[in-house]
């Protein structure tokens, strides 16, 4: 069949010789036959099938648009059958795409886990006894007696780095070490506990503006992904497509995506060097820290300051922690 007797279609619709259903379905019988004409895509019967039913879904619109001034009805046809293949192409990509991130993730997930269950339990967030979001809990006892519960004695210096060392983390430290730490301090469980709601509470606003600067360093890495995968598959198609307008309409495509892509990298660059810079660290400051515990300030930095550069030996002490167990 020849592109003039598809311009018949048009021109029979505007006779009346018959009806615009009729006609949607005269084009749609003329891809079926001629797919050939619409370059190696509708190669694939998948892929012919979904365009045939987007073309009877949409035919009706697709008429209407016409403007016999811009050119013939045949070319018109071939682009909107072209545009249909790229953007079904295009869907299906999408979907891949995300299907096939999704499932490298998960087994990175899979991986991370069976790492974690082989070397023991990570320090990560937690809201087994005091969730960080409001409404909190109203505390049992007054700050007195909190910071009066929380006092060690003065030669107590290796107890003192480890009080203040657990607060720092109050963020993401478990139930279980909390118990642990309480039992080889001295302390009170509930009286540590209550100390650490205190500092999460004091983090939500940190928190929040966290949680937004994690979903943005993630879209732009699932963004990142996404568009790689794209450029790929359409890089693909021009290895087995031999339509040089269709070559054109790939390459064009491939340079947005490939600024596109670039865009992200920048954008997720940015955010990992402000992630390992620490901009919004879930942690107390050693004010705080000194507030509640009457610790100086000055005292708590240094011990934090010996632990981070290994000068003060904990070592020996994560054996007697590791022993206390709940009562």
């Amino acid at each position: 069949m020849k592109s003039n007797d598809v311009n018949t279609y048009y021109e029979k619709l505007q006779k009346k010789m018959y009806s615009r259903e009729e006609c949607i379905l005269e084009l749609a019988e003329f891809i079926s036959q001629n797919y050939p004409v619409f370059g190696t895509s509708l190669f694939d019967e998948d892929l012919r099938s979904e365009v045939i039913l987007m073309f009877l879904e949409k035919g009706k619109n697709f008429l209407s648009r016409y403007n016999p001034l811009l050119g013939d009805f045949f070319t018109y046809f071939y682009g909107y059958i072209m545009n249909t293949i790229f953007l079904i192409k295009k869907n299906n990509a999408k979907k891949l795409i995300t299907k096939s991130i999704v499932e490298k993730e998960l087994e990175k997930l899979c991986q991370i886990s069976q790492s974690q269950i082989s070397q023991g339990p990570a320090l990560i967030p937690v809201n087994s006894f005091a969730s960080p979001r409001v409404p909190y809990r109203a505390r049992k006892i007054t700050f007195e007696e909190l910071r009066k519960g929380l006092q060690l004695s003065d030669d107590c210096r290796t107890k003192k780095a480890i009080l203040s060392l657990t607060l720092k983390a109050s963020f993401y430290i478990t139930e279980e070490l909390v118990y642990k730490i309480s039992d080889f301090l001295e302390l009170k469980a509930e009286i540590l506990i209550e100390a650490i709601e205190l500092i999460k509470k004091d983090l939500e606003n940190k928190r929040l503006k966290k949680e937004k600067f994690d979903k943005s360093r993630n879209n732009a890495y699932t963004s990142h992904l996404k568009l790689e995968k794209e450029i790929q598959l359409l890089k693909d198609e021009i290895k087995v497509e031999h339509n040089s307008n269709q070559l054109y309409t790939y390459e064009a495509k491939i340079e947005k995506l490939d600024r596109d892509n670039h865009r992200q990298i920048d954008k997720l660059s940015a955010l990992n060097e402000k992630y390992i810079n620490g901009i919004i660290a879930l942690k107390p400051s050693n004010a705080i820290i000194s507030d509640i515990t009457g610790i100086c300030e000055r005292q708590i930095s240094y011990y934090l300051f010996c632990a981070r550069k290994g000068k003060l030996n904990l070592t020996d002490l994560s054996g007697d922690i590791d022993s206390n167990k709940e009562d």
